[in-house]
């Protein structure tokens, strides 16, 4: 009773209301079943169709029981009215040219899929070759055949299914979700080969058998219903091409196909997952009744599911999108899920002319996708952030759940946005397109700024990228959505990617209710790219999908310009301890400050988990060499006091990544542990190779004239060091020194090669004067939020995304003939050498890059006249000219 009442608690009327109304419906098919057991009846066709909108001849043809009759007159009529699916039946010869002359390997590929598919051999989630044959020959619908096991055929609301004693639902609604029903027709349409239909056909006939209406696993889960119905409507419009259903007679499947849809549909409609797992599942049906009432006028319900569908979907964008683009549960495979839903829903709503619901969908499409393409790596490539469960929209070709090129670029073709897909037109572009987009079509190359920066406030991410594939993804947001389901303890982790092969990688989703114990620690702190306290995880689970307590990180600050990136986050969820992270990128690598803030002594530990294809050897204790498959070497300093480096070990669940759910493979795991009384913090570098020479770091001594924690670390690697100072969450107030620079800046970076000063990066600062011979003075009229400075050659390079007035002074400035303020070309006068310069705030300019101009010539010595140039006097207020 006392469950009861507390589950009664906090719902809404309207809630209450429809829990009562589907307890009663449930309770009284629950009764039917047990009276009369359900099968199927082809004389449910007659109810199912909306005999009024169909022709004559297909009504007489019901009307006498001809089935056979009825269906060849239906297929005609189907075959000849205008589509109103994304696969067009009349288009089939168009894509099928289209993907021979642009995908040469496409058509052996599809044959070698489906050829497995016919033989009831399976590729799903992170298996390969399952097979669900039984002893006859046939598929058992109802087996796990990893773990071999059946879940009972009973009463849908009856089922077990999250019991692991049953087997892994996962794995048993994959399969019954038909999606190998796309491969079959992948295949159909570019071979020719009517035997895929077939398959289609057989595969039907025996699932309709082995699932009575109501009945088992397979009626348990709206969403699984919901993705078997635009499998089957994809099955049915491939077959629909002009010849595919040749030689097909012997049996009305079409009769039985459009029962089965509207038998599903219905009891996903009646079912939907408003309050049950109000994500996307709710979408995901949502999707279905949309796309199917579209698709079918010819079913009585389907003006129903249409409406209820669209409705569901307009609301829906609001409540699962953040403003900021991202998906409401922090998951980037649940974000790819959510951009496919809205992208079938749009090429849907340009189906029938729906102006209203197109342009929603479009707005929450373009959010979708300018989220996905900050996330996504220049290969198109997604972070495993939160749970990954490997399903997919639409498994056309086998692609990796994680590769979502193919949405970005049907996003890109359909919103004529090109620059969200530089890969170009993928296969799947021209299935879900008719043919309307051209391969080939690629966005423009990554010319642009050195590095560009994303900030999504409301979801949390931050990401950086290089025009040399670098990528980086740290996670300063809200924990999750309601319950947080789909959520991980991943405050201020992050995910690395160098030259674009991933290095830093969470360790992924292999489970969701077969191990509990791995469940929880794959989801725990310790498994991702963070920091724990003594032996805790921010977050704590409570059962596979919910958690017992929960902790939110915030974003502090992010300050980025063409030259570096600093994001600096905090969360609280270690009791009276704050962990800060700041994470500062640039050319000489990604610098990570972990600061553990309150009182008392603590173990503070760093978990990288690295991805698979590279190997990592322990050079010394603070220095760890990660070399890759192909060869390339990146490495990672620490200054921790303990180093764990571990592979593939069972006891501790440490060294593995899940690259896709049921897949575990070792994988190299540093554990960098500290302990001492707070505060104190811990660095991390971590870059690619330069030479031989082993790289170095050490921490500097740093004089504060207030309380703030300053950390300074110079990281040296052959005749090339570079030097981090960071204030982390302090306000712009009082001044520290180093070694080297006097300064109030919140980030102070500069980089020696060869014992000359080559680049330096300040945030909120005012001025950085040098302490010693051979650097850079900085003074700014007020402060500046970031600032830049490289030389290279003769060419001084500055950037800002705050301009004010600069005086510059030190070798770095002199002899510099070239000079780009945020892009901009400008030229000193050929007489002036000096080593300090002016720039006054309006000199920098907004434009985009201009061309770099040729240099001026040095003038030619005259014996007998002095050269011309300005008097002194004006030479000094004119040191720089446009």
């Amino acid at each position: 009773m006392i469950a009861a009442v507390r589950q009664v608690r906090g719902r809404s009327r309207d809630e209450l209301a429809w829990r009562l109304r589907a307890f009663a419906r449930t309770g009284a098919q629950r009764l039917t079943t047990q009276v009369r057991p359900p099968r199927w009846d082809r004389h449910d066709i007659s109810s199912a169709l909306a005999l009024t909108a169909l022709p004559d001849d297909v009504q007489g043809a019901l009307a006498r029981e001809d089935w056979i009759g009825a269906q060849q007159r239906l297929i005609e009529w189907l075959r000849t009215r205008r589509s109103r699916f994304v696969l067009d039946p009349a288009a089939r010869d168009r894509v099928r040219q289209m993907i021979q002359s642009n995908w040469v390997g496409a058509e052996a590929d599809a044959t070698r899929r489906a050829t497995n598919a016919i033989g009831g051999r399976f590729d799903l989630l992170g298996y390969r070759g399952l097979d669900f044959r039984t002893a006859a020959g046939d598929i058992d619908w109802h087996l796990d055949p990893v773990h071999g096991r059946r879940v009972p055929l009973q009463f849908w609301a009856r089922v077990p299914y999250l019991d692991p004693a049953w087997g892994d639902h996962k794995v048993i609604w994959e399969l019954n979700r038909q999606q190998h029903w796309l491969t079959l027709s992948r295949a159909l349409w570019l071979t020719g080969d009517r035997r895929y239909a077939r398959a289609i056909v057989r595969d039907l006939t025996s699932w309709l058998a082995a699932n009575p209406p109501l009945m088992g696993a397979n009626w348990a889960s709206m969403l699984e219903l919901g993705f078997r119905s635009l499998s089957w409507l994809w099955g049915l419009h491939a077959i629909l091409a002009d010849g595919c259903a040749d030689g097909m007679d012997d049996k009305p499947w079409l009769l039985d196909l459009l029962i089965g849809l509207d038998r599903q549909l219905t009891h996903v409609q009646q079912n939907l997952s408003r309050y049950f797992s109000p994500n996307t599942h709710l979408t995901g049906e949502a999707l279905a009744l949309y796309v199917a009432g579209t698709a079918l006028p010819e079913l009585a319900a389907s003006g129903r599911w249409l409406d209820e569908g669209r409705a569901i979907l307009l609301q829906e964008i609001d409540r699962q999108i953040e403003p900021d683009g991202g998906h409401v549960e922090r998951s980037t495979h649940y974000h790819r899920y959510t951009l496919d839903f809205y992208l079938l829903a749009l090429l849907t709503a340009r189906q029938t002319g729906d102006l209203d619901a197109e342009l929603r969908f479009t707005d929450a499409v373009e959010r979708l996708a300018v989220f996905a393409r900050a996330m996504a790596d220049d290969r198109g490539w997604l972070p495993r952030i939160g749970d990954d469960d490997a399903g997919m929209l639409w498994p056309i070709t086998g692609r990796d759940s994680a590769d979502i090129s193919d949405s970005l670029a049907l996003a890109a073709a359909l919103l004529d946005r090109p620059e969200w897909a530089p890969w170009g037109v993928t296969e799947e572009v021209v299935w879900l397109t008719a043919a309307t987009c051209r391969p080939g079509l690629h966005g423009p190359a990554v010319t642009a700024a050195v590095r560009s920066t994303s900030i999504f406030p409301d979801t949390g991410f931050v990401t950086t990228r290089t025009s040399d594939g670098d990528h980086l993804v740290m996670d300063a947001g809200p924990h999750g959505f309601l319950n947080g389901g789909h959520a991980h303890a991943d405050a201020l982790a992050v995910n690395l990617t160098l030259a674009h092969k991933p290095l830093l990688v969470d360790t992924g989703t292999p489970t969701y209710t077969m191990d509990r114990e791995l469940r929880d620690h794959l989801r725990s702190s310790i498994s991702h790219n963070t920091l724990t306290m003594d032996g805790r995880s921010a977050s704590e689970p409570a059962g596979p999908f919910r958690w017992r307590t929960r902790t939110d990180a915030w974003l502090e600050i992010v300050r980025s310009n063409p030259q570096f990136s600093l994001s600096e986050a905090a969360h609280d969820g270690y009791d009276d301890l704050v962990h800060q992270r700041v994470v500062l990128a640039s050319p000489g690598g990604y610098v990570f400050v972990d600061v553990v803030n309150g009182a008392g002594d603590h173990e503070a530990a760093l978990h990288w988990h690295f991805d698979p294809r590279w190997e990592l050897a322990c050079e010394t204790e603070q220095c760890l060499r990660a070399t890759h498959e192909t060869g390339e070497v990146a490495w990672l300093v620490h200054d921790a006091a303990a180093l764990w480096l571990v592979k593939g070990d069972e006891e501790s669940q440490l060294g593995f990544v899940s690259p896709s759910y049921g897949a575990r493979v070792p994988a190299w795991t540093a554990r960098l542990s500290h302990r001492q009384p707070a505060p104190f913090a811990m660095v991390t570098w971590i870059g690619m190779a330069r030479g031989h020479r082993l790289p170095h770091l050490q921490r500097l001594p740093i004089e504060c004239d207030s309380p703030a924690l300053v950390v300074g670390a110079r990281i040296a690697q052959g005749i090339e060091e570079w030097v981090t100072v960071v204030r982390p969450g302090a306000a712009v107030a009082g001044t520290y020194s180093t070694d080297a620079y006097h300064t109030d800046a919140r980030t102070l970076q500069y980089a020696i090669a060869g014992g000359r000063l080559t680049s330096l990066n300040a945030t909120d600062v005012s001025h950085a004067l040098p302490l010693c011979d051979g650097l850079v003075s900085l003074s700014v009229d007020g402060t500046m939020s970031d600032v830049s400075l490289s030389r290279q050659a003769d060419r001084l390079e500055l950037w800002s995304t705050a301009p004010a007035g600069v005086r510059l002074q030190g070798g770095i400035v002199a002899g510099a003939r070239a000079i780009l303020l945020n892009g901009r070309a400008l030229r000193r006068h050929p007489s002036d050498i000096r080593d300090a310069i002016e720039i006054p705030s309006t000199a920098w300019g907004t434009s985009r890059p201009e061309p770099e101009p040729e240099p001026e010539p040095e003038p030619e010595p005259e014996a007998e006249h002095e050269p011309e140039h300005e008097p002194e006097h004006e030479q000094s207020t004119r040191n720089l000219e446009a």
